[in-house]
């Protein structure tokens, strides 16, 4: 959460995408963000090549119904992106927001954090299945700060970086007793939890920004490091991305170093044993910090991917941008270099171009210059994919000088792979700052709805119609 004040310091993300095998990736970290996923089908293949404009030819492809599997429509090179109609625009059709429930752990270990349970949820996922603790559908929630309490020798209470938890609550508020989470594991390899991305079979990755490890957590709620000889200092942002059309299944990790990596898993045993790493984009620009109760880290976060084309998208909290890898399964080692001018200039940052093997692979969708809403852009972080293959980007309001009306603060756009800002949407006005780790998909109906972790008061709300 950030600090009550005009100017707010930050920070998911997230994403979370569910897979066409009923897994899901996730999004990216950030400051207070966690990660997000989406479900659903998309619109159609790719057209042409991109115009000036950003936009490319080519005709429609059917809407994808809604169900268990994510998808987008695709991007193209650096001029813009490729592919047919962009979908309905779904975000302002969502107006009722309603608690689902805390993401404070109400079986805080004292060993662990003697401040007490972690606050300011971060990571965002949806549970692809059923197992162990887990049941499908439910939202499973880590914290990046540690608990409320003084306590000689620990941290300040509620420092940024320092949460330990991972918890779960039900899809329906009801079914949460107390309101209150289920516990799902404690550990000071989760330190900083700052995204999740779930597996196939429920095992939960977790980007713990302060212990400098991608820990990986079992549904039964034990916590193992298989990826920690893995260069991802400072993790911040992952995805997972399920094995389909002959690519194994990985994970993607960004990092505050402004790189993407991926991780290649094991797909003969079904085992998530790592069989490859390759650090595939370099060179985000990277600026701020996490200390103490500030968390102003500007840093590639929001990881979102769609299967149906194989697209990671990424929210560059530097330049205020949303990139798109395409085809991003193919792109080799050290295949993309991010071009983002003078890192050290104060955010936003230029919008960045692309040079490397896999340039041609990268472009923007949005940016501070974008029609519709462009400029109310402040440190986004966040990300996840709609049934309507547009996606949905959420502001950490780092950089914000809140207006009088108090109308500029956390605020939630719809982004269209072809045709940019379509909509947008104000989802808490108390401070600035609450947007951290997003999650989509249908509910019972098929009706779209958006999952959000709001830092103000430590809950997972819902967004629908």
């Amino acid at each position: 959460m950030l600090p009550r004040n005009l100017v707010s310091t930050f920070y998911l993300s997230a994403l979370i995408g569910v897979a066409c095998s009923g897994s899901n990736a996730t999004t990216g970290s950030g400051g207070n963000g966690g990660s997000a996923r989406s479900s659903g089908g998309t619109t159609g293949t790719a057209g042409g090549t991109a115009g000036t404009t950003g936009m490319a030819g080519g005709s429609a492809g059917t809407t994808g119904t809604a169900g268990s599997t994510a998808g987008t429509t695709g991007a193209g090179g650096n001029g813009g992106s490729a592919g047919g109609s962009p979908g309905t625009p779904i975000l302002d059709s969502l107006s009722t927001i309603s608690t689902i429930g805390s993401t404070i752990d109400p079986s805080n270990n004292p060993a662990i954090d003697p401040t007490g349970s972690s606050t300011n949820p971060y990571g965002l996922v949806i549970a692809p299945i059923s197992a162990g603790l887990i049941t499908t559908g439910d939202l499973v929630v880590c914290n990046f700060n540690n608990g409320p309490n003084m306590v000689q020798g620990s941290p300040m209470p509620n420092t940024q970086g320092q949460g330990t938890t991972v918890v779960g609550l039900h899809p329906v508020a009801s079914a949460n007793v107390g309101g209150n989470p289920y516990h799902i594991a404690q550990s000071a390899s989760l330190l900083g939890c700052s995204s999740l991305s779930m597996f196939a079979d429920d095992s939960i990755a977790a980007t713990a920004f302060s212990a400098g490890i991608v820990p990986l957590v079992a549904p039964t709620g034990s916590v193992s490091s298989p990826f920690a000889a893995d260069n991802l200092a400072k993790p911040w942002g992952s995805a997972y991305v399920p094995s389909a059309n002959g690519q194994p299944p990985a994970l993607y990790v960004s990092t505050a170093a402004g790189s993407i990596s991926r991780i290649t898993l094991d797909s003969t045993n079904s085992s998530d044993a790592q069989t490859a790493f390759a650090q595939v984009v370099t060179g985000f620009c990277v600026s701020g910090t996490v200390q103490g109760s500030t968390d102003s880290l500007h840093a590639p976060s929001g990881l979102t991917y769609d299967p149906k084309n194989d697209t990671l998208y990424v929210v560059d909290t530097s330049s205020y941008s949303l990139v798109a890898l395409a085809h991003v399964s193919s792109i080799p080692a050290n295949g993309i270099t991010v071009n983002g001018g003078d890192c050290t200039a104060g955010p936003p940052t230029a919008v960045p171009t692309f040079s490397g093997p896999s340039m041609s692979s990268a472009s923007v969708i949005a940016s501070p210059s974008s029609p519709n809403g462009g400029q109310l852009f402040n440190a986004p972080i966040s990300a996840a994919l709609l049934l309507n293959g547009n996606v949905v980007v959420g502001n950490a309001d780092q950089d914000l000088m809140l207006n009088d009306a108090g109308t500029n603060d956390n605020l939630l756009f719809e982004i269209s792979p072809t045709a940019g800002i379509v909509g947008s949407k104000q989802l808490d006005a108390v401070a600035p700052g609450a947007l951290f780790g997003i999650a989509a998909g249908p509910d019972s109906k098929g009706n779209q709805v958006i999952y959000f972790n709001d830092d103000n008061d430590n809950t997972v709300k819902m967004l629908s119609k």
